[in-house]
């Protein structure tokens, strides 16, 4: 598996085009739309509200668990929002009645169960993704060493909530799907990744060795198909 990485003087409408045509690509199937919060936000709107439609749910790909950060409430604040909804597009926070600032332990347990009857009544879906990546080479919610039990990434579950060390974010409490889902049910992802200070987690993606729990950006390589855009040029060029 390989990323495209695509060096762009307009990362953020590229962007928006290559989201464009991975919805387009597959119109024809009923799709999960994964929609990383932080600097993924920037790209919706762009995107032309006509590559959705009822076919099309929506999800957070991370969330926090705090009330004055929340992911989900800068995402329905959004023009993109609202235009999409008007397109017949499913949210599958509100329709599941998820709310994520009191027992995250509950509340992961509840968008797993949403994600895995989505598949169950979607056998022939599609799941994508719009992500970016931190400039500590996190991605999704998924933070690097953010504590003794990695393993909870990796096992069977595909949403977890945890609590990194506050020194790592200042927005600790995450909710996150694991590397376990991403591996499963992630078929393409467009990623989004600009300036200078994510460069060094852009290098530690390419490097010849490395981990997902040091950076777990690198879990990108390991899906089927991801076209990332950047400002940024590739130092590495081993994959």
């Amino acid at each position: 598996m390989s990323i495209k990485y695509v060096v762009t003087e307009s990362p953020l409408e590229e962007t928006a085009k290559g989201v464009e045509e991975m919805l387009s690509n597959n119109q024809s199937k009923p799709i999960l739309f994964l929609i990383s919060g932080g600097s993924a936000f920037k790209v919706l709107d762009h995107l032309s509200p006509d590559v959705f439609g009822p076919h099309v749910t929506i999800t957070l790909l991370d969330e926090r668990c705090h009330q004055d950060a929340s992911n989900y409430s800068e995402l329905t604040a959004m023009d993109y929002y609202g235009k999409v909804i008007d397109k017949g597009v499913t949210d599958m926070f509100k329709v599941n009645d998820l709310h994520f600032f009191n027992d995250c332990a509950s509340i992961s347990k509840s968008w797993e169960n949403a994600l895995r009857e989505w598949r169950n009544e979607n056998k022939n879906g599609v799941v994508l993704a719009l992500m970016g990546i931190g400039s500590d080479g996190h991605i999704a919610g998924i933070l690097p060493l953010v504590s003794d039990d990695m393993q909870q990434f990796e096992d069977e579950s595909w949403v977890v909530s945890y609590e990194a060390p506050p020194e790592v974010n200042p927005y600790p409490k995450r909710i996150t799907p694991t590397f376990t889902f991403f591996r499963s049910q992630v078929a393409e992802a467009v990623v989004y990744a600009t300036g200078e200070s994510k460069q060094e987690a852009i290098d530690n993606i390419f490097k010849p060795e490395g981990s997902v729990t040091k950076t777990p950006s690198r879990l990108l390589l390991e899906l089927p198909t991801v076209t990332l855009y950047s400002d940024l040029p590739r130092n590495n060029e081993h994959v």
